[in-house]
């Protein structure tokens, strides 16, 4: 911009005197700042749709706590599971699903399955943002269904390598109910 003002200062001198150079300069002032300031409205508003849809978002995350479509959809792709699908599946786990005594009972079976089948991609997603672990872990200490092999479970897990600190945490947990 300062080698604008020069070049119209140069041209300015050159066709008329200094005060129309003044007046050349409050124009193009003028109009950078309206710029500057129409620019600052577009990034308010663009911050208030970022804030919009942030909320669309968590409101639609909340939905998919206890959502028993999640976990049929899981278990029904369970020998072709995506990693997203992983990821939703143990999103569902949540304080609030305690008095679903439909979702406790299903869930609680697919997750066994799900980490029985797939335990190194289910412990790459059970570390991510939004996963309760705590209730996950509790899950775990606490298998509904007879059918269940914890001892299965607990050799899907050993065998892979990964942060041990995870790791042990589910073993821990898979333990507590033997």
């Amino acid at each position: 911009m300062g080698q604008l003002i020069i070049l119209l200062r140069t041209l300015i001198n050159l066709v008329f005197n200094d005060s129309c150079f003044l007046l050349i300069c409050v124009i193009v002032f003028s109009v950078q700042g309206c710029n500057f300031v129409h620019n600052t409205k577009l990034s308010k508003e663009n911050m208030n749709e970022v804030t919009t849809q942030t909320e669309k978002i968590e409101s639609v995350r909340e939905k998919e706590r206890c959502d028993i479509d999640i976990v049929l959809e899981t278990e029904e792709n369970i020998n072709n599971i995506s990693d997203e699908l992983i990821y939703l599946f143990l999103y569902t786990f949540d304080e609030n699903c305690k008095n679903n005594i439909e979702f406790g009972e299903y869930s609680n079976e697919v997750l066994f399955k799900l980490l029985e089948q797939h335990p190194k991609r289910v412990v790459e997603n059970i570390t991510k943002e939004g996963i309760n672990l705590d209730v996950i872990l509790n899950e775990l200490a606490n298998p509904i269904s007879d059918v269940v092999n914890v001892d299965d479970v607990l050799k899907s897990i050993n065998t892979i390598s990964t942060e041990e600190g995870i790791k042990n945490k589910l073993v821990d947990a898979l333990r507590r109910n033997k």
